[in-house]
């Protein structure tokens, strides 16, 4: 568990990027070929059902397609749940936008007397910074969940860690002549 370099960052990023860009131009092509046909009635279940294809992308590994197959298997059971969800975070990210650019954009014209473009372009781009990485982590804690109650994930890993430690103890029991 060794922190990695940036070069080896860069490689990782650019080797996921083209299945990244693939998703999002996939999900978002469905989302408003879905809309245009109902009226965006379609986009209140769409929305959600996509919800967790960049998380599943990133941390299952999986290509654009297998992505989106798979979150629509996990959100399709907890359907409400995940309407609830997104549109929670979809709130709360407005807010937190909101006040994000206006307290920062208010400061800099009072306290440094600069132009009103300035002051709410960099408080804009500091907003949109902040909402984009509580989004991001939102949709982490949305698929865990999902992983969670569809699969018993918590579970697996506490029966996974129980045997690893179990493997580990009796290996250094043995190691030192200890039974």
């Amino acid at each position: 568990d060794q922190p990695i370099s940036v070069r080896e960052l860069t490689g990782r990023l650019g080797r996921r990027l083209p299945a990244a860009l693939m998703a999002w131009v996939l999900v978002h092509f469905l989302e408003a070929s879905g809309g245009i046909f109902t009226s965006g009635l379609a986009l209140v279940i769409f929305v959600p059902m996509f919800a967790v294809t960049a998380p599943i992308l990133g941390i299952e590994r999986s290509g654009p397609w297998q992505s989106i197959r798979r979150s629509v298997s996990l959100t399709t059971g907890r359907l409400w749940h995940t309407m609830l969800s997104v549109a929670t975070i979809a709130v709360a990210s407005l807010v937190f936008r909101l006040v994000i650019r206006g307290v920062p954009a208010i400061f800099a014209m009072q306290a440094f007397e600069l132009p009103t473009w300035i002051s709410v372009g960099v408080a804009d781009l500091i907003s949109v910074c902040f909402t984009n990485l509580f989004v991001a982590c939102a949709a982490n804690v949305l698929y865990l969940n999902l992983r969670v109650r569809r699969e018993g994930l918590d579970l697996q890993l506490m029966v996974e860690q129980a045997f690893t430690r179990t493997r580990a103890d009796s290996s250094v029991e043995t190691r030192f002549g200890w039974s």
